[in-house]
């Protein structure tokens, strides 16, 4: 029980630490002119170093990997870690902190639908539940948010979903190789992927902006805190609970996003999109809850 509670602890850390990741994106760009593409391909790129770093000194036989999980583990890096900094880092310049926290979270949902679309498994009627809450819940956000400090526009919407997207589909994509491999050594390889098509894509905008010195401490706070440390926990608390208990516990975030964005970014939350998050909030958790059985 002692082990239990100390993994959910972890876990919330975790979703703590994810958390922050729109306040220091808010304040590298406040830094300077970095667009959401050169702030991702930095990001990225540094973890990827990182992680390579630690995990060839120390177990390197660790990022041994078979030919044929090649493509999945692409597609985790393009769509689900490079792609959604990307759209994450636009999501919240756009829709700020919390909003931005609460569209990426219909991520929970999405991959269930998608393992339904894509893997044919079941999906029954408190998924679909789910979806039409987190559908009612965006009109009512997006209808009724006018008087806060960030309103929600459909341009907004549509970020925040692509972002969703991306995020679900590291799970969706990692579904069959996650079981397989080290995490750590799965997310190197998600990383080194992102930083390759960043790349590629930066060299195609004539190259990468660098950050200004100012922007250097809240960008090192989104790669340890936000990014390796929160990993690290949450990877840390999934060693000893279900992988669904882990995921209820991780909606936390929902929590401790709009706190942060007030407290300290600022934002004045619209009392009027309230009813709106909470249907959301309320479908994610549904469909955790469903994934966790």
């Amino acid at each position: 029980m002692r082990e239990r509670r100390a993994a959910l602890v972890f876990v919330v850390a975790a979703a703590a630490g994810w958390a922050t990741s729109g306040l220091w994106v808010r304040q590298i760009v406040a830094h300077g002119a970095v667009s959401p593409v050169d702030l991702a391909f930095w990001r990225d790129a540094l973890t990827f170093l990182i992680l390579l770093t630690a995990l060839g000194l120390s177990r390197p036989h660790l990022l041994r990997v078979q030919r044929r999980d090649g493509p999945a583990l692409a597609a985790m890096g393009v769509f689900g870690i490079g792609l959604f900094h990307v759209l994450w880092n636009l999501s919240v310049l756009t829709n700020g902190i919390a909003l931005a926290t609460v569209l990426a979270y219909l991520a929970t949902i999405l991959v269930p639908l998608g393992a339904w679309l894509f893997w044919r498994e079941p999906a029954g009627p408190r998924l679909w539940l789910a979806a039409g809450l987190a559908v009612v819940g965006i009109g009512l956000m997006a209808g009724l948010g006018r008087n806060g400090s960030v309103a929600l526009t459909p341009r907004g919407v549509l970020i925040g979903v692509m972002a969703a997207c991306g995020y679900a589909s590291f799970s969706i994509f990692g579904k069959r190789v996650t079981g397989r491999y080290n995490p750590w050594a799965v997310l190197t390889y998600a990383f080194g992927f992102a930083t390759v098509v960043l790349f590629f894509w930066q060299m195609a905008r004539g190259g990468a902006v660098p950050l200004p010195p100012a922007a250097w401490p809240p960008f090192l706070a989104l790669i340890f805190v936000s990014t390796i440390g929160a990993f690290g926990l949450y990877t840390m608390g999934l060693r000893r609970l279900r992988a669904g208990v882990a995921a209820i516990a991780a909606t936390s975030e929902l929590l401790f996003a709009p706190l942060i964005a007030f407290t300290l970014a600022g934002e004045r939350p619209d009392i009027a999109q309230l009813p709106g998050a909470l249907l959301i909030a309320v479908g994610v958790i549904l469909a955790a809850t469903t994934s966790a059985k």
